[in-house]
């Protein structure tokens, strides 16, 4: 598995424990869909005969000692988003808008899709666009 791929990976399975049931549901999903990807089964994971690999689907990257002393950021994150005015990274706020839109959304609908797409951002990225953001803030509102 390739180190972007592991990166993500990681970071689905750490959302499964989410208190928002619908996004713990598609962090499992999207953690699924990934193994399917890379032709692994969760016993394949979980039981790789290489120590190194084990230890580092173990540690999540923003728990690692690196060589300095110094926190470095996930390396999902974009360390420039939080000062940039057009993008929105309030995860509060985000987690409970896409909550409130997978509970109204019918799975397999177009605007699912556009959904899925808009969260697969934000789960890599940790922010929004504008654009995205007004979308699901829109989206959420029309209950």
């Amino acid at each position: 598995m390739d180190p972007k791929t592991k990166t993500t990976l990681i970071k689905m399975l750490g959302m499964t424990g989410s208190k928002h049931d619908g996004e713990a549901l598609v962090a499992i999903r999207k953690a699924n869909a990934i193994l399917i990807e890379t032709n692994l089964s969760w016993e394949d994971l979980l039981t790789s005969s290489s120590q190194s690999s084990r230890s580092s689907y173990a540690t999540p990257p923003s728990k690692r000692k690196s060589g300095s002393m110094a926190k470095e950021p996930p390396p999902w994150e974009d360390i420039n988003a939080r000062a940039r005015d057009d993008q929105y990274n309030d995860a509060d706020e985000i987690d409970k808008l896409f909550e409130t839109v997978y509970d109204n959304t019918s799975p397999g609908s177009s605007f699912y899709e556009f959904i899925e797409s808009v969260h697969k951002f934000w789960t890599q990225r940790s922010y929004l666009t504008t654009a995205q953001y007004q979308a699901i803030k829109r989206a959420a509102a029309r209950r």
